[in-house]
């Protein structure tokens, strides 16, 4: 799509002014201007368990722009329960109120808001793992549990991989018996580690 086209597509040029703005406040790249396309680097927030961490993020918007939900992706892989673990795309769930607003500034602020949503029990599971995934996947600095690092290497002696046996501890609540019952069942897909991956010997994902 040409400016001049731009100009005169009102949901476009609406993107595009937003876009700008976006630019103003974070680390923020246009990939495809015609798929209202970008990728953005969000800090963890400060308190939880993605603190330290660097998350990029890839959204893409609808064409009728702000109108819809967009489509988010970590590219950096997170543990977060508004985040699909296996596509690492954000579920949106305003979708059942209508067509919903979402600008861009709305969506960035619906990102932060998951990763502070369920933070408030420190020593909780969840908060544990999500923790865990910062420091191997957004090179946080916090430090994983021991334990969860015990049972890690526990799997990992056993000869399964290291993405297959974080993902079965994750989902298993970090039962080690669940864990290998799962990753042994199948139900951990065999994937390829994704060329999105932060080019660390931690990134398992």
């Amino acid at each position: 799509m040409s400016q001049l086209d731009g100009i005169h597509d009102p949901h476009h040029h609406a993107w595009m002014v937003d876009m700008g703005h976006t630019q103003e406040t974070h680390s923020a790249q246009v990939i495809n201007e015609d798929r209202k396309e970008f990728m953005v680097f969000m800090a963890g927030p400060p308190g939880t368990g993605y603190e330290s961490g660097t998350f990029k993020i890839r959204l893409a918007f609808p064409d009728n722009y702000p109108n819809g939900v967009p489509e988010a992706k970590f590219l950096v892989p997170i543990w977060n329960c508004h985040v699909d673990w296996d596509t690492q795309k954000v579920i949106f769930d305003r979708v059942d109120e209508g067509e919903p607003l979402f600008t861009i500034e709305e969506s960035l602020k619906y990102i932060e808001a998951i990763m502070k949503s369920n933070q408030e029990e420190k020593e909780s599971i969840y908060v544990k793992t999500t923790q865990f995934w910062t420091v191997y996947t957004a090179q946080g600095r916090l430090g994983p549990c021991p334990d969860m690092m015990q049972k890690l290497g526990q799997l990992q002696d056993m000869g399964f991989g290291e993405r297959d046996s974080i993902l079965a501890l994750s989902r298993s609540e970090w039962d080690a018996d669940q864990a290998v019952e799962a990753i042994l069942a199948g139900s951990i897909a065999d994937d390829e580690p994704s060329h999105n991956a932060p080019s660390t010997s931690s990134a398992f994902y």
